[in-house]
């Protein structure tokens, strides 16, 4: 088995990093992205204590799942069901994750559980950099699903590039 000695002065360095890449982010788009995602869970008027944006059209998919549990409401429906279930505007999803049981109810479900599956099962069966590639990519792949839905190609094209197995040649 092997064992893992924590380097606490590499991880201060990454820490570092981080801190600064979010600083010159921020002064980069002078405070917009602190807005940006300030505004998630309204932290902006910490008076209102409601949520808005993504996490209410999450809420709000995962009642439209519970109202249609079975079929769904079908490809593409869920965006003006949101509208009627009290967003206020016609919106698209911003989860895959969500949109998915929203419109494709329990076969939706099916096909998350199965996504993830799959991705364990493979990387337990996987070995050395295979492993750390199908883990790298997958796991990009998922968390984009998380913010950005489908809207994008890449996070599925990437996610069906971590099943390749590579192979490397001796000479």
């Amino acid at each position: 088995m092997l064992e893992y000695k924590i380097q606490y002065k590499g991880v201060f360095y990454v820490a570092l990093v981080l801190i600064g890449l979010y600083y010159f982010s921020s002064k980069f788009t002078e405070g917009m992205i602190d807005i940006r995602y300030a505004s998630l869970f309204n932290y902006i008027n910490p008076q209102e204590t409601n949520f808005t944006g993504r996490v209410k059209i999450m809420a709000l998919d995962l009642e439209i799942f519970r109202d249609n549990f079975l079929m769904g409401v079908g490809p593409g429906a869920a965006r003006e069901l949101r509208f009627t279930y009290g967003y206020g505007m016609v919106v698209g999803a911003h989860s895959e994750f969500t949109r998915m049981l929203a419109e494709h109810g329990l076969f939706g479900l099916i096909s998350l559980l199965s996504i993830l599956i799959l991705s364990f099962k493979e990387y337990r069966r996987r070995v050395d950099y295979n492993k750390v590639i199908l883990g790298c990519m997958s796991l990009f792949g998922i968390l984009t699903m998380f913010h950005s839905a489908f809207r994008i190609a890449l996070p599925g094209y990437i996610y069906g590039l971590s099943y390749v197995i590579l192979r490397l040649r001796e000479k």
